[in-house]
């Protein structure tokens, strides 16, 4: 039932097409090395922790502080040809996790022994049901219910996200740098977290003035006004039904929206995958309720 978008796109493509779309991917693959060999810094996540909200909001900064052009706010990774002083920044889903089993996924991480690494996180129960969506109203790749992709065993489910965030708290010494971000975090107090991931960039002039300017410019509602007016110049960013929320890249943006979609015995399912596999490190407790999560909000933000 589940299936990758190659498997799923594939299997309408001609001959001469699939030999195309298979000369675009290896490109692709050869430019990907080329961009992780250069760059100096990688922040990393599983799909759906708040990637797209946090690349915004460096790449606004940045660009804001240095007065450089306007457009195309997502991609940071080319800033340092306009100032030297920005360092290489490349956004990546590390090793593929949501597409592979828990088995599949790397152990080792040296290949970012002398970079540095944000590790950008978020409750893995939010993440999984926020994945569900983006595979049924984007991807198109699942058909079933949000009670079977739960408890679905084969890629990219809850037994991979927990995996990828074992692997990374056994070697999150392996980079020369290691910065763990958690999304609950960046929405309670985002000038906070964004002034401590600029300054662990080296972009700590950056002054708060231009922080404060970011995050009004970042906020959610606008961020879904940028996305349905096509202004993140990327199919990738555009919403698939501008009539349905759910199909939009930039969704709900709450901290426990993931609660509205559960019920009882798919939490208490969840809670217990958390329990047993999830290191502490990453402070997401079982038994989850809104009370709980402002609980740990408000003691992260003191």
């Amino acid at each position: 039932m589940l299936k990758t978008p190659g498997q799923f796109v594939g299997k309408y493509l001609t001959p001469k097409q699939k030999k195309k779309l298979s000369l675009f991917y290896k490109q692709f693959s050869l430019k990907r090395k080329s961009q992780e060999k250069l760059a100096n810094v990688f922040v990393i996540s599983f799909p759906k922790s708040g990637r797209t909200w946090l690349n915004l909001l460096i790449g606004v900064a940045i660009r804001t502080h240095y007065q450089l052009p306007q457009e195309d706010w997502l991609n940071v990774y080319e800033l340092k040809a306009f100032n030297n002083r920005i360092p290489r920044i490349l956004f990546t889903h590390d090793d593929e996790p949501h597409r592979k089993k828990p088995h599949q996924l790397q152990e080792s991480k040296e290949k970012y022994h002398h970079k540095q690494v944000v590790f950008l996180v978020r409750d893995p129960r939010a993440i999984i049901v926020s994945w569900y969506f983006h595979r049924v109203k984007r991807e198109k790749t699942f058909t079933g219910s949000l009670q079977e992709f739960l408890l679905d065993e084969d890629r990219g489910g809850i037994h991979s996200l927990l995996k990828f965030y074992q692997i990374w708290e056994t070697n999150k010494q392996v980079p020369g740098g290691f910065l763990l971000v958690r999304y609950e975090d960046l929405h309670v107090n985002p000038q906070r977290e964004l002034r401590r991931v600029l300054d662990f960039m080296g972009l700590g002039n950056i002054p708060d003035a231009v922080l404060e300017e970011t995050i009004t410019y970042c906020s959610f509602d606008n961020m879904q006004k940028v996305e349905a007016e096509g202004l993140f110049k990327s199919k990738k960013l555009a919403p698939k039904d501008r009539h349905d929320k759910q199909s939009f890249k930039v969704r709900q943006g709450k901290v426990d929206g993931f609660l509205e979609y559960l019920d009882e015995s798919q939490r208490v399912y969840l809670d217990a995958q958390l329990s047993q596999y999830l290191p502490a490190i990453y402070g997401y407790e079982p038994s989850v309720s809104s009370n709980m999560m402002r609980s740990v909000s408000a003691r992260t933000s003191q």
